[in-house]
């Protein structure tokens, strides 16, 4: 366990998840994890070890990741912050970098809250440049609908219908809460769903999202979502949305 000589350092991550394999580090391909330390040992001279507020899965982004790491070096904060971003690669940039007391921060256990955005391009014809970011949907959707089921989602439920299965994993229960869960008009054809929760699920954002899409374009009705969470059973909720309409906006402490 480091001793508190070492320095807590947070950094605020932004990055396009279109070429990384997700956050976590893996043997063989790019991820955000594995940027963001071989950059850091480039600079420390020391073998670094990561922990983020989230493990963001393939393609999906962040504007607001938090990332801490211990170090004896004490470096100058403007220095590295200079430093990372000139060593990163283009679709990864550190946006802050600060100290913390040493045991007062832990970018998962401090969180409060996580603010997930999802981003729908609703339009017959997908414009190239959102390819990306958005999950094209190439029809109209009842907005009104989707704002009306949003209710039905926001307080502590069990979201096991909105939980893919995984290998190894295994939560002790599935109950989470949502604060607040509302569809923004961006512009003509471009909505954002936005998420608050204490906690989240695996990809129970991106199901939640794929549900109200459902909803909009009237595949489930508002009864439906009522009975999907108290039945449990995931194959009733609707879709899990693509990866690359999710953004990690903010972590709340």
């Amino acid at each position: 366990m480091p001793t508190p000589s070492l320095s807590n350092i947070i950094l605020t991550v932004a990055y396009d998840g279109t070429q990384f394999y997700g956050f976590q580090k893996t043997p063989t391909d790019s991820s955000v994890d594995g940027e963001l330390e071989q950059a850091l040992v480039t600079i420390l001279q020391n073998k670094v070890l990561l922990q983020a507020a989230s493990r963001t899965d393939r393609g999906v982004h962040a504007s607001g990741q938090i990332v801490n790491f211990f170090t004896s070096k004490n470096p100058n904060l403007q220095k590295l912050h200079r430093s990372l971003n000139q060593l990163l690669p283009e679709d990864l940039a550190v946006l802050k970098v600060k100290e913390a007391p040493f045991f007062e921060f832990h970018p998962t256990l401090h969180a409060k809250a996580k603010v997930y955005h999802y981003q729908i391009y609703s339009s017959p014809t997908l414009m190239p440049y959102h390819r990306f970011t958005h999950w094209h949907i190439p029809t109209a959707l009842n907005l009104d609908l989707m704002r009306k089921a949003c209710s039905l989602f926001i307080g502590s439920h069990d979201f096991k219908a909105f939980c893919n299965q995984r290998k190894g994993l295994c939560y002790k229960d599935t109950v989470r809460e949502i604060s607040n869960l509302e569809i923004i008009e961006v512009e003509k054809n471009r909505l954002r769903i936005e998420i608050t929760g204490t906690n989240f699920l695996y990809k129970m954002a991106r199901n939640i999202s794929g549900t109200l899409v459902y909803v909009g374009m009237e595949k489930l009705q508002l009864a439906d979502i009522k009975n999907i969470i108290s039945k449990k059973i995931r194959v009733e909720a609707g879709i899990t949305a693509p990866a690359q309409g999710l953004f990690l906006h903010q972590v709340l402490y």
